[in-house]
C-alpha cells in the first residue's frame, strides 16, 4: 500500500521532532494563561475584532509568559495589544 511517504522519511521526521522538542521549552497551560485568555478574548470581542480561540490562546500564552511570538501569520495577531511578534520568514 502506498501511503505517500517512506519509513525512512518518517524516521527522519521523528528524529527532527525529537531534536526540536529537546531544544525548546514547552509552556504548560495553567490558570494564569487561562485567565489572560479570557481577558484577551473579552477585550477583542468588545473592540469588534474577535479572533479564533486557538490564536487567542497562543497570544495569551505569549503575553502571560512575557514571550515573543514567532509566526509567519503576523496579520492573525495584529489586533492583540502589547504582543511582541517576530516573523522569521519575512
Amino acid at each position: 500500500m502506498d501511503l505517500g511517504f517512506s519509513w525512512d522519511s518518517v524516521t527522519t521526521f521523528q528524529g527532527f521532532n525529537y531534536q526540536f522538542y529537546c531544544a525548546v521549552e514547552v509552556v504548560e497551560l495553567d490558570l494564569k494563561i487561562a485567565l489572560r485568555f479570557g481577558q484577551l478574548r473579552g477585550q477583542l470581542m468588545d473592540s469588534g475584532a474577535p479572533m479564533p480561540d486557538m490564536d487567542g490562546l497562543i497570544a495569551a500564552t505569549a503575553l502571560s509568559e512575557d514571550l515573543t511570538l514567532v509566526t509567519h501569520n503576523v496579520a492573525d495577531f495584529d489586533s492583540v495589544p502589547d504582543l511582541r511578534i517576530e516573523n522569521w520568514l519575512a
